[in-house]
């Protein structure tokens, strides 16, 4: 964790014109530079983990030495091997075997809120959910400040309740959607998470 907290500084050090190479994989993927909304947050993103050619692709937009690209590559297996083994403990918790938590995309981000007199006292990101399945959360010992206050498919996957979990005393509440039209209406329509799940609520 110390290693890859030095190499996520030092890649947030790069050039404006190299930070922008991370490109979206999906809409919200890849690089934020502070704006309107956010004015004091800064972030790198690699969309999936758990593909080695993801991590291949973020270090080589980012020109990563041979020594940071061993220190991604031997972090983020890690994570995801704890991710697995948490998703997998959670769908037991409900009654579920066997769910392929395998090939659900694992997004990571590297987020900088750079420290002024200025900012003290103003959010680093505004007020949101997140929008996946699970998140882990690696927190500055230094500084702090985390306030915690959703299921990731592939891009073309259909996000929708299980059949073990839907009954005619426990209805579903939200039609079959796309995540990525859900990600979407988020980034896009500049909607909470709450907002871009209720466009699909089931009427009643």
């Amino acid at each position: 964790m110390y290693e890859m907290k030095e190499v996520v500084a030092s890649l947030l050090e790069l050039p404006l014109e190299i930070k922008q190479r991370n490109v979206d994989a999906i809409a919200g993927s890849g690089y934020r530079v502070p704006g309107l909304i956010n004015p004091i947050h800064e972030g790198l993103g690699l969309y999936d983990i758990a593909s080695s050619q993801a991590v291949d692709a973020f270090c080589a937009q980012l020109d990563a030495t041979p020594l940071q690209r061993d220190t991604i590559t031997r972090y983020t297996k890690a994570v995801h091997e704890l991710i697995m083994d948490m998703g997998r403990k959670i769908g037991e918790g409900l009654g579920l075997r066997d769910v392929p938590f395998e090939n659900w995309p694992c997004q990571f981000r590297m987020n900088y809120y750079p420290f002024m007199p200025e900012t003290i006292g103003s959010d680093g990101l505004r007020m949101h959910t997140d929008n996946g399945f699970l998140t882990i959360v690696q927190d500055d010992e230094l500084f702090g400040g985390l306030e915690v206050m959703r299921k990731s498919g592939p891009k073309e996957a259909m996000v929708e309740a299980l059949p073990e979990l839907v009954a005619p005393e426990n209805p579903r509440l939200f039609v079959s959607f796309r995540f990525e039209d859900f990600r979407k209406n988020r980034f896009y329509k500049h909607m909470n998470a709450g907002e871009a799940l209720d466009l699909f609520r089931v009427e009643s």
